[in-house]
């Protein structure tokens, strides 16, 4: 194989505007296509074999065989020989040997030097020849525990099992008596780690779970999760939340008075009751609307008082009448386009609706279920109205008259309304939904 084609360009990416040393810098290794086209088709044909190869107690990197594997079984006991063509040893060892490198910096090309050991980072053989490596100290294992004064443990005897292995994690297993364990010169006390998760003769208790809980909060509180965006946290505290806990339930009974729920209250701590959630996450109205709504009931929403603090925008001045700073109480209950859309909705619901944030106002009102949440629903998307204007006045200068917003929201509603009639059982309540939305 030609020595270009193993050559590498290890591209610097600055990480500060002047960078001083090495480790200001973010090293990407480029390779050559043609040489990862023969590592993909080398790992191909060597990955098609290595599961008849490689020893049992290995469970990582072979095709097959499951990380859980190992797991289970560890808990369950708790209570040049590899004859490969001579030509494909060759190649994988050009590929060992021939690599070179050369800087990148600024666009431009500097240097040549070979390699020193080992493969580059990301190479596709480099796993497969670590399991073979790992492979050997298996063979070791087993050659050591057959000719020396050693004792299998007394749930491995039957299968002659002395370790697991999956990757570079390994457990050993002995009698408890002093040769043995010296023959494996490893010592231990129960429970202890292993891939990630405890292992105890008996069973698992709450305390145990604490780990899993660490995990999901440093996850969550990590610096990624305080940049996303609401929707890139919800994703994360998905993924999160269900692929710690479902590895965890793959192996384990997870102990009762731990759920996720009871996690999530953990890492969130207390938090002050609200008055308004129920009006605010209620089932008859659009999620987008109760998400928005959501925000303003916790001013949380960017507007110009938040802006003007950050340096983002030069003035505070309201983006709908400009006559006062835009907050959220001038923005949704003060401003004069606000006050003209409420008046306008009194009369379209028949109700009085005061000047005062409405959100919080009907939580406390005595009214009928239907009455009440067909109110909010109108509310919700009076609001989800209102921030829409004010963005189409700031981004395009563009303002609707009040009773063309009124329409818009009408027709917002008017499918939803469908879903309303079905829950209505009392004619009159039929009568007063339809006289609102059609």
């Amino acid at each position: 194989m030609l020595q270009e084609i193993n050559h590498t360009f290890i591209t610097l990416i600055p990480k500060v505007d002047i960078p001083q040393n090495v480790t200001q810098f973010r090293h990407i290794s480029c390779c050559n296509i043609l040489y990862k086209a023969i590592s993909k088709i080398l790992c191909t044909r060597v990955s098609a074999v290595l599961p008849d190869l490689i020893n049992k107690a290995q469970g990582g990197l072979i095709k097959g065989r499951s990380i859980v594997e190992n797991i289970l079984i560890c808990e369950d006991l708790m209570l040049k020989a590899l004859n490969f063509p001579g030509k494909t040893m060759e190649l994988i060892m050009t590929c060992v040997r021939s690599k070179s490198y050369s800087l990148v910096l600024n666009g431009e090309n500097f240097g040549y030097f070979k390699g020193a050991k080992g493969l580059r980072q990301g190479d596709p053989i480099s796993p497969l020849l670590f399991t073979i490596s790992m492979d050997y100290l298996s063979r070791i294992l087993n050659h050591v525990t057959s000719i020396m004064p050693f004792k299998y443990h007394p749930l491995c005897a039957q299968m002659q099992l002395t370790h697991l292995m999956f990757a570079d994690d390994l457990l050993l297993f002995s009698k408890g008596d002093i040769p043995s364990v010296m023959v494996l010169l490893s010592e231990g006390v129960l429970p202890f780690k292993y891939l990630g998760v405890p292992i105890s003769a008996g069973k698992l208790s709450i305390k145990h779970c604490y780990g899993l809980i660490e995990k999901i909060t440093e996850r969550i509180r990590g610096f990624a999760a305080r940049v996303l965006s609401y929707a890139g946290r919800l994703t994360l505290v998905n993924l999160v939340l269900t692929s710690l806990y479902s590895y965890w339930a793959t192996i384990f009974v997870i102990p009762k008075g731990y759920t996720t729920t009871s996690g999530y209250c953990w890492i969130r701590h207390s938090q002050p009751v609200v008055t308004w959630d129920k009006a605010v996450w209620n089932s008859w109205c659009i999620s987008k609307n109760s998400f928005i709504n959501w925000l303003i009931a916790r001013e949380a929403l960017l507007l110009k008082d938040k802006l003007l603090q950050i340096g983002v925008v030069a003035d505070s001045a309201c983006c709908i009448c400009g006559a006062d700073t835009e907050s959220h109480r001038h923005l949704f209950v003060q401003c004069q386009h606000t006050q003209k859309l409420v008046k306008l909705l009194s009369c379209k619901l028949n109700v009085k609706l005061p000047a005062v944030y409405l959100i919080t106002w009907i939580q406390s009102k005595p009214w009928a279920k239907v009455k009440k949440n067909v109110i909010i629903a109108w509310i919700q998307a009076l609001y989800y109205a209102i921030w829409h204007q004010r963005n189409k006045s700031r981004l395009e200068g563009v303002l609707d008259q009040p009773e063309v917003v009124l329409k818009q929201i009408s027709s917002m509603l008017l499918m939803r309304s469908i879903f309303w009639l079905k829950c209505i059982k009392k004619s009159s309540d039929e009568t007063w939904v339809k006289s609102i939305n059609y």
